[in-house]
């Protein structure tokens, strides 16, 4: 295989009949390479988010780094650029504590390792409905159902308004290629929940490398450059709206431990 290479093939995603997960995907704690750094950079907003991980001997990530740097889009207040933050995970039996400029929060975990709230429902280690009321996963604050097909997220339908009256559809689609790293969500930047996902206790991400997303809005194209072991390195998001017009793109550039 060479060293690198971009996936540029398009899967047609599969209608969704049942909602149905493989027995076979059990939720785990490490990928057999750990991500060293994260740095996602938006040249339409002249933006750069880095996140740092760290790791203990069982390879849980134990304490990670965050930092933005926004100097357009939704800057508010330029003060608060540059500054890194720390924080810091704790395991306990069905407990993870989560800390940082001294404030702290305690998740409860069940025996599967997964956030143990009342109002998630998971099913083999995957996220499938959400009831509204927890407040650690805000994409979710209002309530939300998520189907999968063969390990992957198809369809999420979630609230894309603040009085919780609206319902935004999201459809997926993916590459046949296998995705590494299993609790990592793409998303626009990184933040607290991109490196505290990664303990796993969201529940598992999709099988596959997602090709595709769409709402009513618009859709957004993901491209990947692989090393020769098949991990992505760089990962390329463009934003699109109705009219097949750019409106937006990220780049990831993501390392790992040797």
């Amino acid at each position: 295989m060479k060293n690198s290479l971009c996936l540029f093939l398009a899967i047609t995603m599969f209608a969704c009949s049942d909602d149905n997960t493989s027995d076979t995907n059990d939720n785990y704690t490490s990928a057999e390479r750990l991500i060293e750094s994260i740095t996602v950079i938006s040249p339409s907003c002249e933006n750069t988010y880095n996140l740092w991980l760290f790791y203990d001997n069982q390879n849980r990530i134990t304490s990670f780094q965050t930092q933005y740097y926004e100097t357009n889009c939704w800057v508010t207040n330029e003060d608060d650029n540059y500054d890194i933050i720390n924080y810091q995970i704790d395991y306990s039996e069905n407990i993870i504590s989560l800390s940082a400029n001294g404030s702290l929060a305690d998740i409860p975990i069940n025996d599967d390792g997964l956030y143990d709230d009342t109002n998630l429902t998971f099913v083999n280690g995957y996220l499938i409905s959400a009831t509204g009321g927890e407040k650690i996963l805000p994409l979710y604050e209002c309530g939300g159902t998520l189907v999968w097909i063969d390990n992957n997220l198809v369809e999420e339908n979630t609230y894309s308004n603040t009085n919780c009256s609206e319902i935004r559809t999201t459809t997926y689609e993916y590459y046949e290629h296998i995705n590494p790293i299993p609790f990592f969500r793409i998303s626009w930047h990184n933040f607290w929940g991109t490196a505290f996902g990664m303990t796993g206790v969201f529940g598992n991400q999709s099988q596959n490398l997602v090709s595709k997303t769409t709402t009513s809005d618009g859709y957004k194209n993901f491209n990947y450059q692989l090393d020769g072991d098949g991990y992505p390195t760089v990962i390329y998001v463009e934003s699109f709206n109705n009219n097949n017009i750019a409106l937006r793109y990220v780049n990831y550039e993501i390392n790992y431990i040797e």
